[in-house]
């Protein structure tokens, strides 16, 4: 079972004996080894060699034709004489770039409840720090997060319509409402170095911005969206579901890894294709030779038999893996789609705060019911289960503190309620405050400070329409 896996564009000077060489340094250096680095084989290309010690087996291949050409390590270790476990380093090198793929395999002697959880291979580390990720999609591959500009919504905007043409994915870390990220991104990001890209919003104001070129399909309010490649299907987690922001990065970083198992990898970078190359390349050899050995024939074909078989057996076993993922995916979502409520078309301006209203309205209403009745106790047990976001609460607070506070819609003022999702016509002869540019919230705000009342009255209209 593979446990493992992903693919890291290389930056374009890097080779295939390059990344052979820290392969074998990694394996080397490695605590779990008892592997030197003169031990460790380096064939030519079109061979494989293999080596063993004690329950530990090293063999090493490398392939070129005209389309490119491929380096491979394979490390097999058992445990404990029992539990297998494989690590399949591949890189290939064609006219588009270098292409260099981790797999970890771990078979178990029986039925196990546990699934294993490895650690991120060490290698990975290794090299990004000797030899740089390439660019994917024009992002940078490496252990830091990009953070974005003010002006690069159209960025953002082809990542949540997956239009991107990216190969990693995509680790979206939208702002909150006071400007920050409701995670350490700078420590996500140095986890999720050659596995994902770690996208961080630099404000609220470039999520508003966001939402009005993808129709409100971006994740916002702190929340976290994992964007697929070539795809906008996205996976958002919220803050408010996890107890700390080092809780919240964990369930990323764990769902990143299950994605990556769960993609099918490119299939000119793995061990098996490796194989077929070399199978291939041997027969070519002896009818290039004009060999009439049947032995040695027989032989080749059926390496590139037992090679291809092998192949189709480990493809075939990760369709039938996929195709269970896929059904427990579709049931969860079955089950999501069949809540209690069914979904109107409002959007939500906040997360979470169509769920809010319905608790507020559930609160509200509650008094009417029968204290005893079975209406009531169906009610309070609902409420019981379900908690309002403190987002709505902080806005709320938010607008009344900077609004009460002023005398009229200073340019600082003006700033601060910008952040909050008010956007400002003043073309007229008063200022207009419009809510998610939506014309239905629509306020007058004062210009001059006559009215010493007219900020706090305006506050409390504001508030009211919004969150009563």
């Amino acid at each position: 079972m593979m446990v493992w896996a992903t693919e890291i564009p290389l930056r374009e000077e890097s080779t295939v004996e390059g990344v052979l060489e820290l392969a074998k340094c990694w394996l080397a250096g490695s605590p779990h080894s008892q592997w030197a680095a003169s031990q460790i084989p380096f064939p030519s290309v079109g061979k494989m060699e293999s080596v063993s010690i004690n329950d530990e087996t090293v063999c090493v291949a490398r392939a070129e034709n005209d389309t490119g050409s491929w380096g491979g390590l394979q490390y097999i270790k058992i445990e404990d004489g029992a539990t297998k476990w494989t690590t399949e380093i591949v890189t290939f090198q064609h006219k588009l770039g270098v292409l260099v793929s981790i797999q970890i395999h771990c078979d178990l002697p029986g039925a196990s409840p546990e699934i294993p959880k490895p650690k991120k291979p060490y290698f990975i580390r290794q090299i990004l720090a000797k030899y740089g990720g390439g660019r994917d999609a024009g992002i940078p591959v490496h252990d830091k997060p990009l953070i974005l500009k003010e002006a690069n919504v159209d960025l953002a905007a082809q990542i949540v319509r997956g239009e991107l043409k990216n190969h990693l994915p995509i680790i979206y870390v939208s702002s909150t409402w006071k400007n920050k990220s409701a995670i350490n991104a700078v420590t996500l990001a140095q986890w999720a170095g050659g596995l994902a890209h770690v996208v961080v919003e630099p404000s609220r104001a470039f999520s508003f911005a966001l939402a009005r070129n993808t129709d409100r399909q971006n994740v916002y309010g702190g929340a976290i969206g994992i964007y697929w490649p070539n795809s906008n299907r996205v996976r958002e987690l919220r803050p408010e579901n996890y107890s700390s922001p080092r809780n919240l990065a964990t369930a990323t970083e764990d769902l990143v890894r299950r994605a990556l198992l769960n993609r099918l990898p490119t299939s000119e970078c793995t061990w098996g294709y490796l194989q077929e190359l070399l199978s291939s390349q041997r027969i070519a050899d002896l009818k290039a030779s004009g060999s009439r050995e049947i032995e040695e024939y027989t032989q080749a074909f059926d390496d590139d038999s037992s090679t291809k078989q092998q192949r189709i057996e480990k493809l075939e076993h990760e369709v039938r893996r996929l195709k269970g993922e896929l059904q427990r995916a579709e049931a969860k979502a079955t089950d999501a789609q069949s809540g209690i409520i069914k979904a109107g078309k409002e959007q939500p301006f906040y997360s979470g705060e169509i769920r809010d209203v319905i608790l507020k309205a559930i609160e509200f209403g509650k008094a009417q019911l029968s204290p005893d009745g079975r209406c009531r106790h169906i009610i309070d047990d609902i409420l019981k289960a379900n908690h309002m976001t403190k987002e709505g609460a902080d806005l709320h607070g938010e607008i009344k503190r900077i609004l009460t506070t002023c005398e009229k819609l200073g340019r600082e003022q003006q700033k601060s309620i910008e952040q909050l999702g008010f956007s400002f016509n003043k073309t007229g002869k008063h200022i207009k405050a419009i809510y998610h540019d939506d014309p239905r919230y629509s306020f007058t705000m004062p210009k001059t400070p006559s009215d010493w009342r007219g900020m706090k009255n305006q506050a409390s209209d504001i508030v009211s329409k919004l969150f009563h």
